[in-house]
Order: C-alpha cells, then sequence, then structure tokens
C-alpha cells in the first residue's frame, strides 16, 4: 500500500533545457507550462528553464513576437527549443503603467496607439519621447 504513491510520484522528474532564438541567442522570460494546467515557469536571462514533468505530458513554450512550440516529455531530462520569430503576426500589445499586457478594449482609462511602417521609426519616436521626457524631469529638479 505505501508504495503506491512512490510510484506515482517518482513518475514526475525535472525537465530543464535552454531556448534560444533562430540565431543561437537565448530568449529570456519565455512561458513554459504543462498544457492543460495551470503549472508553469519562464526562462531566465540565458534563456534557462526548470519544470516538474511526467512522461507523456505537453510543455508549451511561448513568447511575444515567437511561434509558440509544444514538446512531448519523454524519457529525456534536457529539452532544449528554438523559437523562431512571428514578426508579422504580432497585431496589438497594450502595455500598461505596470507592465501587464492586455487588449486595449479590456482597459478603462485612454490609451495611445502607435502606427509604425518600420522600426527605425519606431526608434525615432521612442528617442525622441525619452529625450523629452528626461528633459523635463531635469528642468523640475533643484
Amino acid at each position: 500500500m505505501s508504495l503506491l504513491p512512490i510510484l506515482i510520484f517518482g513518475q514526475q522528474k525535472i525537465i530543464s533545457g535552454r531556448v534560444t532564438d533562430e540565431r543561437g541567442n537565448p530568449l529570456a522570460a519565455v512561458s513554459v507550462y504543462l498544457k492543460g494546467t495551470i503549472l508553469g515557469t519562464s526562462t531566465n536571462e540565458n534563456g534557462i528553464y526548470r519544470i516538474a514533468a511526467k512522461k507523456g505530458q505537453t510543455l508549451v513554450f511561448s513568447a511575444v513576437g515567437m511561434e509558440p512550440r509544444q514538446e512531448i516529455v519523454d524519457t529525456a531530462h534536457t529539452i532544449n527549443v528554438m523559437l523562431k520569430s512571428q514578426v508579422n503576426k504580432l497585431e496589438e500589445v497594450v502595455v500598461t503603467a505596470m507592465g501587464t499586457q492586455r487588449l486595449s478594449r479590456s482597459l478603462s482609462g485612454s490609451v495611445a496607439g502607435i502606427m509604425v511602417s518600420s522600426s527605425k521609426k519606431l526608434k525615432t519616436f521612442i528617442s525622441k519621447n525619452i529625450k523629452r521626457r528626461c528633459g523635463e524631469l531635469l528642468q523640475r529638479s533643484p
């Protein structure tokens, strides 16, 4: 009777690995979770993750701007994953003051949007606004 819980617990193992992009660069903050559960983790700044899983469960890897990927847990203890860029499919991300991503229609308050046709325009827009905001803060300081 006491062997049954040990056998069930013994089926679970720690899976670890590294998540990279197409160029082999580590991807930080990638969500790694067990499909059909609320159990998950995220990768660190080196793209490394660790999660407890059982053989046959499916790990889901997802990140903003990347194509999600699924891997079935087998006998290996290491699962390294490469995520492909999904640049053209990203339509809208709203980042609130707290850093939480939400759909604009689910927010109360004002929402500002930016239509950017190239990354150069986005860099210029961000740069100008950072400089403007820093200038305002410097003028207010004693």
